[in-house]
Formats: C-alpha cells, structure tokens, sequence
C-alpha cells in the first residue's frame, strides 16, 4: 500500500509539472482532460457542456423508464451474429454508435473498420468507444494504429472529395484510461473544492469500466433504429473466426429494431441510444484527435504516424470483409442473408425494457460492496438498473427459471430466497448454466462458483430467506432436482485427446469453446440477453447494458440454445464432472480454483472477471 501511494505521488508531481511548465498549461480544461481547441469544441458539440458526472441527477431515475414495444430476435450462431453486424453498417444512412469492451486488432476488426470507412465515406456519422482495461490500455500500437486510421481515412476522403457526398464525423473515444496522473489529480481537485463534500460520486474511476457491447445505427429515424446488444466483443474468439473451435466462445445477442411509433413514446433510440451517450461522455474519457494520435505514435513507433497508417493499417482494411468471408467459409452465408434481408427476416413484434447499471460510474469506492453476504442499501437508486428488473421478474415467476451466465457469484440470502421460491408451489425448476474448470478462462469466477454457489444451490436442507426484512424458514428437498445446476464441457472434449478416461483412451470429437454468454428464461414468456455477469463486479463496478423481452417465439429459440448447452454439459452432482476434473489438461486450474477459495473471503468483489 505504501509502494502504491508513492507511486500515484510521483505520477501526480510529474503530471503538475508538465501542465505547470508546458504547452498544455495554456490549453483549456475540461472534464479533468486537458484537450485541444479543436477537441473541446467536438467534445461540446457531442456532449454538451456537462458530463455525466457533473449531473448527479440527470442521467438515471429511481422511476424505471418501462416497457415499449418493438421488434427482436436472438443471435445464437456466431457467424451469422458476425455477420449481421456487417450488414447493419453497410445499412446506416444517418449514424452508427458503437462499444465494445475488448478490441483486438485481427480480422474481424479489419473488417468492421472497413465498412466504417466506407459508411463515412458516404456520409454516415460513427461514435466509437472502446474501454481502456479490456483493451489492454490505450497505448497498444496496433489498437492505436487502426483508430487512428479511421480518422486518417475521414481526412483523405474529405480532402480528396472524390464525390458530392461530405463525409460523415468521427469521433473514437476511450472509457477511463488507466491510471492517468491528470484523472487522479482532477479527482482530488473536485474532492478539495466541491461544494457537495458528501455526494456520492466519484471521479477516481479507473475501476470504473464500460463493460457494454452495443451497436446502434440511424438514431435519427424514426421506425429505422436499430440496435444490437449482448455478450461479444470485437475479436475472433466470439464470431468463430477462422473456424468455430475451442477457442470459440459461446455467446449470446439479441437484434432489435423500433416499430414506428409506441404508445408509450419510449423506444430503442431514446433508451440505449441515452445510454450509450452517458458512457461516451462520461467524466476521464479520452477524447483522440489527430494531433493527439501523431504524438502518441511517434513514441511508439519509428516510422511516422503517416507512413504507419498508409503502410500497415489502412492497407489491412482493404478486402477485409472479403478475406474474412473466404476465410473463413462464409461466402454463401453473407449471400443469402442478402437476400433474405436478415436483418428484417423472422424479427418478433416485443415488449421490451432496456437495462443498465449506469449508476456505477458515480459510485465512490467506499461505498463499493466487499462482502458478497452482506447488505447493501442502494444509495444510487436506478429504476432500469438489470438486477432490480432481474429481480422482479424472478419474484413474479410462476413455473421456470433459467439463466446461463459465464461467471457468477448468488449470495447465500439470494439463493436461499430461490430455494423457497422453488418450494412454494409444485413442479417449479430453476436451472442454471456455466462453465466448468475445463472451459472457463477464469479460475477466480470458477472457485466462487464450483466451490460455494454450485453445490450450496443444490443442497437439501433447512433454508432462512430474508425478503423485505422478514424472515421466512423452511426446508428444501432437492431429490427430484427442483434446482439444477450446469457446467460446461464432457469428455469427449478435444482438449482431453491425449488422455486416458476409466482406463481408454478420450473419445475427443467435440469442441466446447468458452461459455460467454449471458442470458436468461422466464416462464417460456420472459427473457433477458445483454453484457452482465451474474458477479459483484457487474453488479456494482461497471456499466452494463441488457434487454428484457416478452415474446414466447424469442423465449423458445433461447430455451432452445440453454437446452443445447445443457446437453454438452454435465450437472454438478454427475459422477462424470469430477472424471473431468481430475484429468490432466485442468488439473492446473482446479488446483488454482482451490487455493483462491481458501483466500475469497479476503479479496474485494472487484476482483471477479469480465
């Protein structure tokens, strides 16, 4: 802790010093970002005067914003999830707002940066916002070599005016850069010289992440709108580039698009797409300019910014899509989702309610759970916050409960709450899906929920449920499995290949991939598919985007993908988990998982995965 104290002083003298002494001294200020003329008036012009920590009221509501209708459909295939997104961007005519938490440099960027440039070129409006922790930091070269890119690509079309058409605006943002001196000394300034010593935000935000993967085109027009959300970054791994393997995670997104008009007067373009603008203007993001990207890259490179970007980047999105499409065998897939025009094909007339947990950026870190099993009184309340809509439509359920989640932690109060649930009335099931030691890529999230949540949720015995402050006992009875609990992969998993299993050698015919995706089914009517983790960390640290659905067509294609993950997995009680577990190929991560649950207890729920 001293070491780390000392560490932020350095940082903060060397950060006085250069505004004291240097160029940036003259420049203006402006939410705690010493930006450019040019940068602050784009920055004003996209967001206005405030951010949305300078508004501690505005930007959400104890009063949920409520259901509207509109039209959706899950994306289950990772192809044609990847490929959607493609033919939305080539189908923009006004904007296109996008998020993302990872950003890997690698074909399936190539390809999206590419019809972005050509969505500019004619004129289309893009917002790009990447997250600086699930990047890897914003000084990557090759991230900053392809954001750059983009912008330098806006220059040399409006310079060459090779057409009649202006090109549209670009504005690439970074949420929270890490550790920055300028975030650190603009927090103790607004600390020292705020009037409202007491408020509850927080400007020392590089635990602060945008966890939220959304696409949003033609906010503008109305009826047109549409908008894509849930669990894939932009990287390989989740579209199953070049081939779908068991490095292809198992994810979940739906497809939405606003209906005309709503009786309510609520739809997806003045929901998420609020959403998305409280993220892009959110208080320590890194607004990058031209000037800006010159001099970062100039000290990461030898060669000039301009050589890079000519040489390397802009010449990686040339045929990008091209190369992606016969790469990876999905040529004629892209032709008949042309021509079927996906992106209206099979789409369900829905309630839906936009969720979020915006209210977590402002959140100061002593008010931040530790304790998973302790209460917690929301001081921040949010009306469309995803657990407390979560939580609503489990107290009304009446026969099922599924819910596939990638990492997760149920606290014991919750779990004994569902225990009862599940008791109340005959014939109820609650199932719950996630990874197993052999597939998950995080073995803290593992230990919290192989070794307490997955075998304590499936007990039999006596439960106390607190609700309301009133306490309700009971004793629950799991012999006919009321309570299922699921972890991904079998053992005929091709990562097992070299192994011996009951004295043969592995079956290994089948990939599994990464479970990532985050999704949930109520009663066959109600369902849930977005960013959110069921864990500490999305529940209280990051921002996180989710939609609730009220359509059976919607709610059957899901039940279908849980049932088809179900099936390539084994139920914590199966003899044959613990063959798997004890196998060679995880022993590594099971021995992990052991000593972090012997240490859980001592680490803050902000260490959970993303």
């Amino acid at each position: 802790m001293k070491f780390q104290k000392k560490i932020i002083l350095a940082l903060g003298i060397l950060n006085f010093a250069s505004v004291a002494f240097g160029s940036d001294a003259i420049q203006k200020h402006f939410d705690g970002e010493t930006l450019r003329p040019e940068e602050l008036t784009r920055k004003i012009e996209v967001c206005g005067a405030d951010s949305i920590l300078h508004d501690s009221t505005g930007n959400f509501s104890p009063k949920t914003t409520g259901w509207f209708e509109g039209y959706s459909k899950a994306l289950v295939d990772p192809h044609e999830a990847f490929l959607a997104k493609v033919l939305m961007i080539q189908k923009a005519k006004k904007s296109i707002d996008i998020s993302t938490y990872i950003f890997s440099v690698d074909e399936a960027s190539n390809a999206y940066m590419e019809q972005l440039r050509l969505a500019i070129a004619r004129g289309v409006n893009v917002r790009f916002m990447i997250d600086a922790s699930g990047s890897m930091g914003e000084a990557m070269k090759d991230q900053y070599r392809h954001l750059r890119a983009l912008i330098e690509a806006r220059k040399q079309d409006a310079e060459s005016r090779s057409s009649n058409v202006n090109p549209g605006t670009v504005d690439m943002v970074i949420f929270h850069p890490m550790i920055r001196a300028r975030s650190i000394l603009s927090h103790f300034d607004n600390r020292l010289f705020s009037h409202d010593l007491l408020s509850s935000e927080t400007t020392l935000n590089w635990d602060r992440r945008s966890h939220d993967k959304i696409i949003i085109i033609d906010k503008e027009l109305p009826g047109e709108t549409m908008a894509i959300v849930g669990g894939r970054n932009i990287d390989n791994s989740y579209y199953g580039i070049p081939r779908v393997d068991d490095k292809t995670y198992e994810d979940m997104e739906v497809l939405m698009k606003d209906v005309p008009r709503t009786s309510t007067g609520k739809n997806i373009a003045n929901t998420l797409e609020q959403h998305f603008q409280d993220l892009l203007c959110s208080k320590g993001n890194r607004w990058l300019s031209l000037e800006r990207f010159d001099d970062e890259l100039e000290k990461i490179d030898l060669e000039s910014a301009t050589d890079l970007l000519t040489k390397k980047a802009l010449k990686d999105f040339n045929g990008a899509l091209k190369l992606v499409l016969a790469k990876s065998e999905m040529v004629e897939l892209f032709a008949k989702m042309n021509s079927e025009n996906f992106l209206e094909k099979d789409l369900q007339l829905s309630k839906l309610h936009s969720g979020n947990e915006i209210q977590n950026l402002k959140r100061r870190l002593t008010k931040v759970m530790v304790d998973p099993d302790a209460n917690f009184v929301e001081d921040l309340p949010n009306g469309d916050s995803i657990y407390a809509q979560t939580f609503k439509l489990i107290a009304q359920a009446d026969r099922t409960i599924d819910v596939c989640t990638p990492y997760i932690f149920i606290s014991k109060n919750e779990r004994e709450c569902l225990k009862h649930w599940a008791m109340a009335k005959s014939g109820r099931q609650i199932r719950v899906l996630s990874n197993s030691a052999a597939t998950s890529d995080s073995a803290l999230a593992m230990a919290t929920f192989d070794k307490e949540t997955a075998p304590e949720f499936m007990k039999s015995g006596p439960y106390e449920c607190r609700i309301d402050g009133h306490i309700i006992r009971g004793n629950f009875d799991n012999r006919d499995h009321k309570v299922k609990v699921y972890e991904l992969g079998r053992l005929d998993n091709v990562i097992f290949k070299n192994e011996l299993i009951k004295g043969r050698k592995a079956e290994a015919t089948a990939y599994y991939g990464k479970l990532h995706a985050k999704f949930g089914i109520i009663d066959g009517r109600y369902s849930f598919v977005g960013s959110d983790n069921l864990d500490e960390r999305s529940r209280h640290l990051n921002s996180e985007t989710t939609f609730f659905i009220e359509n059976e067509k919607v709610a059957s294609d899901l039940t279908q993908a849980f049932d088809s993950l179900a099936k390539r997995s084994y139920m914590y009680d199966d003899p044959d988990l613990g063959v798997m577990l004890s196998l060679k190929a995880v022993h590594k991560r099971v021995e992990e998982m052991k000593a972090l649950d012997r240490i859980f207890k001592t680490l803050p729920s902000s260490a959970f995965a993303n």
